[in-house]
Order: C-alpha cells, then sequence, then structure tokens
C-alpha cells in the first residue's frame, strides 16, 4: 500500500515497524502496540483483558519481531531523516488505531514539520483517537459498523518479508 502511494506521489519511502500487541486468542483485537524507539501504547480497558504475565509474554515476543523486521528490512541503509519534513505513514487499513496511533507518537519524536495518516479504510473510533494527534487523515472509507478491516477488503493478505523487502529495495532506485 505505501509503495504504491510514494509511487503516486514520487515521494522516497522508508519502513517504520510497528508491532501490534494482539489478544492471545485474538491476536487482531489490538490491545497496544510498540514501535522503534521504545515507543509503546497501550489500551488500558483492552489490556486489562490479559493477565500481567501474558500481556508481558506478548509484549516481549512482539519486540523480538520487531527487531527482526528493522534488520531485515533496512539492510545497509538508514532511516529517512524525518526532521522538518512532510511525512504521510499509510496504513493498509485501521480498525482500533492502537498501532497507527503508535506509530505516530514514535514519529513525532523525530520532529517532522507536517504529520499525516492515510489508510483506505479505518473505524469511526480510530478516526476520532488520531485527530488530536496528526495534521491530516486521509480515510477511504470509515464504513459502520466496523468489525475489522478485512471485512471491508476483498482480499486481505499480508505481505511476506520478501515482498517488503523487494518494493524497498525498488525504491531506493527512485528518485526522492
Amino acid at each position: 500500500m505505501a509503495f504504491q502511494v510514494a509511487r503516486a506521489l514520487h515521494a522516497p519511502i522508508d519502513v517504520f515497524v510497528v508491532r501490534k500487541l494482539g489478544l492471545p486468542h485474538n491476536p487482531e483485537y489490538a490491545v497496544g502496540a510498540i514501535a522503534s524507539g521504545g515507543v509503546q501504547v497501550m489500551d488500558p480497558a483492552a489490556a486489562r483483558l490479559l493477565r500481567p504475565q501474558e500481556l508481558l509474554s506478548v509484549v516481549q515476543r512482539e519486540t523480538e519481531e520487531l527487531k527482526r523486521r528493522e534488520l531485515l528490512y533496512r539492510p545497509g541503509y538508514r532511516p529517512l531523516k524525518l526532521r522538518g519534513k512532510s511525512v504521510l505513514l499509510v496504513d493498509d487499513g485501521v480498525a482500533t488505531g492502537a498501532t497507527l496511533q503508535t506509530a505516530v507518537d514514535a514519529v513525532r519524536k523525530l520532529h517532522p514539520g507536517m504529520l499525516a495518516v492515510a489508510a483506505p479504510v479505518g473505524s469511526v473510533r480510530a478516526a476520532q483517537r488520531l485527530r488530536p494527534h496528526v495534521d491530516l487523515r486521509v480515510f477511504g472509507a470509515t464504513p459502520e459498523p466496523f468489525d475489522s478491516v478485512g471485512q471491508w477488503c476483498r482480499r486481505f493478505p499480508q505481505c511476506t518479508d520478501e515482498e517488503v523487502r523487494a518494493l524497498l529495495a525498488q525504491a531506493q532506485g527512485a528518485p526522492a
């Protein structure tokens, strides 16, 4: 999704790794999320659905996966410098907003000039949650009722590591 947006805007692209902290019995339901730079956002009400040891286990597992992906997706090049730049965070869909909120919080620490978020579909709740934290929100649709991102997509496959690496490598050759 982000690759296509960057290509359409003739903009540079980078990967910003964020990991959802999902319920063990329902991993798509976010109780929070973590991002590079040690940023963690929790939904207190949702986090109460887990015992403290369960939550700790989820955080540890997702932290290891975050580190693995950072190393794999960015071989030999450094992250883009965001200070003073216009930044658009693109997500494939936004259900609770926890994951995207975490990305927003982490990117804010890098002092962008303007910060926007975009997704083809998102819940009204997520749109409201993000409103005070970004300069611009662009959701293709905010349908109600909203149970999951997948319900609003014909196909909703996850990108493989190889696909992400190939798209980032292709983008690195494009003019910024």
